[in-house]
């Protein structure tokens, strides 16, 4: 893919999201560029309208205005395109439409919100089972005489 300018202006749509992130104080970046770095690390996949984290995610946010993504041809484009994004390590995509964005952006910035929440809390249990330690699991233990049983069996018991 040959490199091409990349946009650097927000739609009307992205910008009546802009304000609204800003408003509700959600971390993001606008026209925010994903690299292809499998194929040429010097050449861009896709721009995303923007990239919203939370404490420990990235959601990718599209504001699809209905002339551009409407058609049968744009759904599987952008279908192939949210795919692609999710591989690179975002944790998902959401896309709002011109309606939604028009008459409804508390709702919009509502699902931003409880998916950034929902997702944080999936990596911060994540990071946690990660980090887990055998040796300070709480286990049954059982004192028969001398000996120190564990259920499950472990190292010692404490």
């Amino acid at each position: 893919m040959s490199n091409q300018k990349i946009r650097n202006e927000n739609s009307p749509l992205e910008e009546k999201m802009q304000e609204a992130l800003d408003k509700e104080g959600i971390k993001y970046k606008a026209q925010f560029t994903l690299l292809n770095a499998k194929e040429d690390k010097w050449n861009y996949k896709y721009v995303l309208d923007f990239l919203v984290y939370g404490e420990f995610c990235k959601i990718a946010v599209e504001c699809d205005g209905n002339t551009y993504h409407s058609s049968k041809n744009a759904k599987e484009r952008d279908l192939k395109r949210d795919l692609w994004v999710k591989n690179q390590g975002i944790d998902d995509n959401l896309r709002f439409n011109t309606e939604e964005m028009k008459y409804n952006i508390q709702g919009v910035i509502k699902q931003i919100k409880d998916t950034l929440k929902a997702y944080d809390k999936i990596r911060y249990d994540k990071n946690l089972k990660s980090s887990f330690d055998p040796k300070m699991m709480v286990t049954k233990c059982v004192t028969s005489g001398l000996f120190i049983t564990c259920d499950p069996p472990m190292d010692y018991c404490s």
